[in-house]
């Protein structure tokens, strides 16, 4: 059985802008998101067409976790959402927001590593722990 665990980058990580942006900033911004999210999925796709993995688990954050979860759905391989406490989306746009709801719904197991609402470091820690 092969299970591969994910957590990674999240946008602004890769010099991407997190919140508000003016027009110009916004259409760099987004441009260069799209860029990096095409390179992870393919590079993973890649992976996982190699590994065939049995399960997954991701920590359920903005980027690179969000985006190989995406991932998951479109190859059909299970995933359980390893998220580290409740209040996890409460500072996430809209976009973000809904992409995380969809796939909340769609794992396969969801497993909260936390009862506590805020998140703090230790919260991430014994969720990467998980």
């Amino acid at each position: 059985m092969t299970l591969i665990a994910i957590t990674g980058h999240r946008p602004d990580k890769f010099g991407l802008k997190y919140g508000e942006f003016d027009d110009e900033a916004l259409v760099t911004s987004r441009d260069r998101e799209a860029h990096v999210e095409h390179a992870v999925r393919s590079a993973f796709r890649e992976k996982f067409a190699q590994s065939k993995p049995d399960m997954l688990f991701i920590g359920m954050a903005r980027g690179v976790d969000i985006w190989v979860a995406e991932l998951a759905v479109d190859m059909r391989i299970p995933f359980t959402a390893c998220i580290p406490c409740g209040g996890q989306l409460w500072r996430w746009g809209r976009t973000w927001t809904d992409r995380y709801l969809k796939l909340h719904s769609k794992a396969a197991k969801v497993v909260r590593t936390s009862t506590d609402y805020h998140c703090e470091p230790r919260h991430y820690k014994r969720r990467n722990a998980f």
